[in-house]
């Protein structure tokens, strides 16, 4: 099963400050439905951004990157 992601133009700037933060686990969410939500989040194990598919209510608050 393949899976892809459509990011936004206006999104681009909110990858940028995840990756410059340096915050690991830092998320933006790009986008939800129903119960799931399409998030960019930072990981420091990897030094990068990467897109994922997560269940909303799993996400820890906290660690949202808020525009």
């Amino acid at each position: 099963m393949s899976h892809f992601y459509l990011v936004k133009e206006e999104y681009i700037k909110y990858l940028t400050i995840l990756y410059l933060n340096k915050i690991d686990n830092q998320y933006y969410i790009l986008g939800s439905s129903g119960r799931y939500s399409d998030i960019a989040q930072y990981s420091s194990k990897y030094d990068c951004v990467s897109i994922k598919t997560v269940i909303t209510e799993n996400l820890d608050r906290t660690k949202r990157l808020v525009a």
